[in-house]
């Protein structure tokens, strides 16, 4: 008997993602739909601490860890694969290189501006993930930050053009480069990747990545993303073009039709936190060869797209729809083309067998994680600094909105009064 998977109602939306006037209204108008009659009569009740004794635990250890030597059944973890991926938008020649893809313009943009995040998080990494002994990757347009010792054994610089298929370079899309983790020469077979704007604020546990026992990958997601291919489309009809959030909401829908297709109607997204990223090497190959019709496509953007297929969904999504079911490999999970899929040809060497997940609860993810945003307003930015200096997450992202000079600067005395000593790594 096939696994069936329950129906997805909900729409809410995560609102850090979305400023869309228009599809706020029709999730807000869905909402209603749901709401009681009395509702406008209920009182507004104090939040309720409603953490469970097993995510309380959780919580403890992981907030309890000081960088001790990891348990015996994690020595795995020190070997692990770390991935960044960098690049240096106001570098003249990527600049030069990009202005012949996209109209002349040699703008670099905030997605790409670079005030040495990388130079921190790496100074995060080395002090509060002491256990760590493997290979750090770090994956650019054949570009090495100038700070960056590449002659430190752990660190190695990979050339995205060495990944990615020949007729997809030169590609400024980071959505098509994740697609092809996998294909880092020597990447372990468990691997977390990080965004240069992560930052470690204190001692983390590999159980932060991946669960105990399994050693299954966590997925740090939220509330369920409500549309898909159809409304994806109709962002795009007219002669508009879209902002750049926009773009990538459109993004998100387009992959939730994507995952529909493959796995029934059934299955639905949910939105993914600025968090870790953490996979298993060999599914990379069969969530390519499943999604086929959606990858090509996305080999001809030069640049991130509105119709783009955006792997940290799609891919996790393959994980558990297609993958977390009894058979695996040779049975594919789900309702959609995934039915009638060959079986998934994995790598004849790997030693993880049995494929599975953890959705991290809201609980859990309140008090590691969090996800910020630099504006123009510096007294709102100083007040984003303290409240990561006072908190107890383990792992902050900082968001590039801001435009001044200024705020740039006092990105950067946060950054350095937060991790003053240089690493190994520089």
């Amino acid at each position: 008997m096939r696994k069936q998977y329950p129906k997805v109602s909900s729409f809410e939306l995560y609102d850090a993602e979305i400023d869309d006037s228009s599809i706020e209204r029709e999730i807000e108008n869905a909402k209603d739909k749901n709401k009681s009659k009395d509702n406008k009569d209920q009182k507004k009740e104090e939040p309720v601490d409603d953490t469970s004794p097993r995510e309380q635990e959780e919580i403890d250890f992981l907030l309890k860890y000081n960088g001790e030597p990891l348990e015996n059944e994690w020595k795995w973890a020190e070997e692990m694969s770390f991935v960044y991926s960098w690049v240096n938008g106001s570098d003249p020649n990527h600049l030069e290189l990009k202005a012949k893809y996209n109209g002349g313009d040699k703008k670099a943009d905030n997605r790409d501006r670079s005030v040495d995040e990388l130079r921190y998080s790496l100074r995060s990494f080395e002090k509060y993930l002491p256990w760590h002994k493997g290979t750090i990757y770090i994956v650019t347009p054949n570009q090495v930050p100038i700070w960056l010792d590449t002659s430190n054994p752990r660190i190695k610089v990979i050339n995205q053009d060495d990944i990615i298929p020949a007729e997809a370079n030169p590609t400024f899309n980071s959505f098509l480069v994740e697609m092809y983790l996998d294909k880092i020469p020597g990447i372990s077979e468990r691997f977390v990747y990080l965004n240069d704007d992560y930052f470690f604020r204190t001692y983390t546990h590999p159980r932060f990545f991946f669960t105990d026992k399994k050693f299954a990958p966590k997925f740090y997601i939220s509330k369920n993303v409500p549309f898909g291919m159809k409304k994806a489309l109709e962002m795009n009809e007219g002669k508009n073009k879209l902002s750049m959030i926009k773009k990538f909401q459109s993004a998100v829908f387009y992959t939730n039709g994507i995952v529909k297709e493959a796995f029934g109607n059934s299955v639905n997204l949910r939105w993914l936190d600025h968090s870790p990223y953490s996979w298993y090497r060999d599914l990379f190959e069969p969530a390519r060869q499943l999604y086929s019709k959606y990858v090509k496509q996305s080999l001809t953007h030069h640049f991130r797209d509105s119709l783009d297929l955006i792997p940290t969904y799609g891919f996790q999504a393959y994980v558990m729809f297609g993958a977390a079911v009894p058979n695996y490999p040779e049975y594919v999970g789900g309702d959609g083309t995934a039915r009638d899929s060959a079986p998934a040809q994995l790598n004849p060497h790997r030693t993880i067998k049995h494929y599975s997940f953890d959705i991290v609860s809201p609980n859990i993810r309140a008090k590691t994680i969090k996800f910020g945003s630099i504006y123009e307003n510096l007294e709102r930015n100083e007040k984003l600094y303290n409240e990561i200096r006072n908190s107890t997450i383990l792992l902050y992202n900082l968001n590039d909105d801001y435009k001044s000079e200024t705020a740039g600067k006092n990105l950067v005395n946060f950054m350095v009064s937060m991790y003053p000593s240089p690493s190994k790594f520089e």
